[in-house]
């Protein structure tokens, strides 16, 4: 496996696919705007899972309709739950799907088990 540290910058303007797994920025600026649209390749596919703050959502709008990016995935909007009016959740190349990614039958069961055990404990 290939793999190199890069910055910012040179991770914009050489991914292909960007997929954000990062927290929120400090002083709560996105981390994709329109500044960082700029750098990317054309045709970039912008993947979001992490939180609606890091993009700036009117900037993904113009670089979709512009063909700077050519998709964009999400499942965090800056506005939860998004209104269902948002031109994101009607845009053509738009993946947008229910933040529940870790939501499957062996995550509830742990967090029922650890939420017994930290009951159990508290009572002891």
């Amino acid at each position: 496996m290939n793999f190199t540290w890069g910055s910012l910058d040179e991770v914009l303007a050489s991914a292909d696919i960007l997929s954000l797994h990062c927290p929120p920025a400090s002083g709560g600026q996105p981390v994709i705007g329109r500044k960082a649209l700029g750098r990317i390749k054309d045709g970039c596919c912008l993947i979001n899972t992490a939180r609606g703050s890091l993009v700036d959502e009117d900037a993904i709008l113009e670089a979709l309709d512009a063909g700077k990016l050519s998709t964009y995935a999400t499942d965090v909007f800056q506005t939860e739950p998004p209104d269902p009016d948002s031109p994101l959740l009607r845009h053509e190349r738009v993946i947008a799907s229910p933040h529940i990614g870790a939501f499957t039958e062996e995550s509830v069961q742990r967090a029922t088990q650890k939420a017994v055990e930290n009951l159990l404990s508290a009572l002891a």
